[in-house]
């Protein structure tokens, strides 16, 4: 299939037991994960910055 998109390939993200990883007030409880979201989400808006169209 083609889509005519761009689409970042890496890096991917894949939360297990997500249900586990939050307290009561919706707050990340495992500073490895928050670790890692953050890196994934600083290389996203990298990938954006890199794919903006001026």
């Amino acid at each position: 299939m083609f889509l005519n998109i761009p689409a970042m390939q890496q890096p991917e993200a894949y939360l297990c037991f997500a249900d586990k990883l939050f307290d009561q007030r919706g707050k990340l409880t495992n500073p490895d994960t928050s670790k890692f979201l953050q890196n994934f989400m600083n290389s996203y808006a990298a990938w954006v910055v890199t794919n903006a169209k001026s």
